[in-house]
């Protein structure tokens, strides 16, 4: 049970996805991904230890990669930031892409945004798709 997310993980391990140094802590060898029980030894993460750290303690993307930053809605407490590389752009506007195809959406509608986009996410998404080509999804 769960050898295909382990073996992904331990993938992700080798790829240095854990290598930053506050991931480094929790996770110190690909050994916690051998099996579900060495798995859950992986000390449980909270908000407070996200937010008691920097983002660039937490990324491994080098600077020169970074698309930019995005935080959370800050509803529970303070706003909790995270680096937002190249690569993440162009798999979640993929995915943005993606979604308004399977709506029947495609880059001949006109589109409208019609609720805020304060979320740096979002923004990226809709702004990209929709402000280069004056509003066509």
């Amino acid at each position: 049970m769960y050898e295909t997310e382990l073996s992904i993980l331990k993938g992700l391990y080798r790829k240095g996805t854990f290598d930053s140094p506050f991931y480094r802590k929790l996770v110190n060898d690909e050994n916690c991904f051998n099996d579900y029980d060495s798995f859950q030894k992986i000390p449980f993460m909270r908000k407070e230890h996200l937010r008691n750290t920097t983002v660039m303690q937490r990324t491994t993307t080098p600077v020169d990669d970074i698309y930019g930053f995005f935080s959370s809605s800050g509803t529970t407490g303070a706003k909790t930031f995270y680096a937002y590389s190249n690569e993440d752009k162009k798999i979640h506007e993929l995915f943005v892409r993606r979604f308004f195809n399977s709506l029947g959406i495609s880059n001949k509608d006109i589109g409208a945004i019609m609720a805020p986009v304060d979320t740096g996410v979002m923004a990226v998404s809709y702004t990209h798709l929709t402000l280069p080509t004056i509003l066509r999804v």
